[in-house]
């Protein structure tokens, strides 16, 4: 059937497609940056899936929602619409809550209450699948169990906000404001499409897509170039790290960890006379032996990490991509994906910060340690 769209549909539809083409964007850029950061072996982000299944549920819900409300006038077309719509609307934050229920989480959530929780969000999607219309009372009333999932992902996300720091808590903070903002526009959309002030309706409807593309765009920009989602306590396991030329077997660049992280000057006061002890130190306890795990590297294609126990510490062993003699020792205290990729972030960003003076790293005459001291300031922001 035909029917007449007015002025009034077309301007409220036209203002609706800005928060849906930000929302689908920012939905797929959510998939681009998990598998950018899948080789990272990191199960944490995963909630990179969450956001972005999250995302996209809501948008096309909320489409087909106002699709229903403006353009159509068949009953039966608009409780088809409808349903398909609420039908989205509450898989989305069970679908947030099955990418990120496993024990990689438990430190932010209780594996039994999501459960539990995502069980109750059934009771609405069930009534929204097996009752004629979404028009129901008890479909209405069932929504409630909706709010209580979305409340309890807001609980989720503060426990991360606690339990991170530096850039990652930085993101995580702008993710919640945003999403905080844009979930509160799903109230308004609720009150336009039961109508419940129809006087005031077009003011609800333009006030809720407002609120929803702020929300957008503060999460939009909080996404961009996203950091690996480590484990928890990656940093707290952190001990020293060693970059080592092989060929004059000096230690061309130190950090401890620990110190670093108790100390904010840390790197403003280490000294350069430390790096011969460091050299002596390393050669003499923990390199015995180690000369043929590095031939092994250093004589295979295959860019992989090793990992061996030194007494209640472990080592994990890189080589140079382009220069194998140089070798990356991570010492830690836990055996964490995190410091595999931590690893190779530091060898990358070494490699990148210092490629032309690699290339000549044999004719330097400069005190190596002096040199590549300033590779402080990379590692420095890798552990804020």
């Amino acid at each position: 059937m035909i029917i007449e769209i007015t002025r009034s549909q077309e301007l409220q539809f036209l203002f609706f497609l800005a928060p849906v083409l930000i929302g689908i964007q920012l939905s797929i850029y959510f998939y681009y940056q998990y598998f950018k950061l899948y080789d990272n072996d990191l199960y944490l982000n995963k909630i990179l899936l969450s956001y972005g299944t999250f995302a996209l549920c809501i948008i096309v819900a909320t489409l087909l929602l106002q699709n229903a409300r403006l353009f159509q006038s068949d009953p039966e077309i608009i409780r088809l619409i409808s349903k398909i719509g609420w039908i989205l609307m509450l898989l989305a934050p069970i679908l947030f809550l099955i990418f990120i229920t496993n024990k990689a989480f438990e430190e932010v959530l209780n594996i039994k209450i999501c459960i539990l929780v995502m069980v109750l969000n059934l009771i609405p999607l069930a009534f929204a699948i097996l009752l004629y219309s979404t028009e129901a009372v008890v479909f209405r009333t069932s929504i409630v169990l909706m709010i209580l999932s979305l409340l309890y992902i807001i609980y989720i996300q503060l426990n991360i906000i606690r339990k991170t720091k530096g850039v990652i808590k930085k993101r995580f903070t702008r993710f919640l404001i945003g999403e905080g903002i844009a979930i509160s526009s799903l109230f308004f959309a609720y009150q336009v499409n039961i109508e419940l002030f129809p006087t005031i309706n077009e003011i609800i409807f333009y006030s809720g897509i407002i609120i929803l593309t702020i929300g957008f765009l503060i999460i939009f920009v909080s996404l961009y170039n996203f950091p690996p989602f480590y484990e928890f306590q990656w940093r707290e396991s952190l001990s020293k790290l060693y970059i080592i030329n092989q060929k004059t077997n000096n230690c061309i660049y130190f950090c401890d960890f620990q110190k670093a992280l108790k100390d904010e000057n840390y790197f403003e006061t280490s000294k350069q006379e430390d790096f011969q002890y460091i050299t002596e130190d390393i050669f003499s306890e923990i390199i015995t032996g180690v000369e043929m795990i590095i031939d092994n590297l250093t004589n295979t294609e295959e860019d992989k990490i090793i990992q061996i126990q030194q007494e209640e510490s472990i080592l994990f062993f890189d080589h140079g991509k382009q220069l194998p003699y140089i070798s990356y020792i991570l010492m830690v205290e836990k055996d964490l994906r995190s410091h595999y990729s931590f690893l190779r972030q530091i060898k990358t960003q070494f490699e990148s910060f210092f490629e032309g003076v690699l290339e000549n790293i044999i004719n330097l005459e400069e005190n190596p340690g002096k040199l590549f001291k300033s590779f402080d300031i990379v590692i420095s922001q890798m552990i804020r």
